[in-house]
């Protein structure tokens, strides 16, 4: 289990740097840190709840993993859709960013019909963004998620899919 720095560290040293997939919670604190900084971090109602430690965090635990971190197409949606949310005279920088930022990740595809075999009480439980960076797990050996969405944490646990919990690292470490 990668509850902790610690686990996450005894994990790289024994399995060595894999891929690491971005839920879109944490991607989202990512690109909002990245076009604004840590004072709109905190203004944003998207990521208010982070600071600049968790951002700090977040760099720390990208360092065991593969520099490519891995997305979701389905993410890459999801986001626009939030980034949409945040006040019109940001709306272009943060766009500006997301472009310049997501040149950095690499996008994995899930494809529909993929999608739509899943059972439809866990699909419309996580819906579709959620369910593709599970089925984009499934395709790429020893990958971890990462994510803050302690339900998904569960789901994928569940399935035996290496993930880490934000919230469990920031408590744990």
């Amino acid at each position: 289990m990668l509850y902790s720095l610690q686990d996450i560290k005894r994990y790289h040293e024994s399995k060595g740097k894999k891929k690491l997939i971005l839920d879109t919670n944490l991607l989202l604190v990512v690109l909002i840190f990245s076009a604004f900084g840590e004072a709109y971090l905190k203004e944003c109602k998207l990521t208010h709840q982070y600071s600049m430690n968790d951002i700090m965090l977040l760099k720390e635990v990208f360092q065991y993993f593969d520099k490519r971190i891995i997305i979701a197409s389905h993410t890459v949606a999801e986001i626009s859709n939030l980034g949409r949310k945040v006040p019109d005279n940001k709306l272009h920088q943060l766009f500006a960013s997301f472009v310049k930022e997501l040149r950095t990740f690499e996008e994995r595809h899930s494809p529909l019909v993929c999608l739509l075999d899943i059972e439809v009480k866990i699909l419309s439980r996580f819906g579709f963004p959620d369910m593709s960076i599970t089925e984009v797990a499934k395709g790429i050996e020893d990958s971890v998620i990462f994510t803050d969405d302690f339900p998904l944490f569960i789901y994928v646990q569940s399935l035996k899919i290496p993930s880490i919990n934000f919230t469990n690292v920031r408590s744990f470490s």
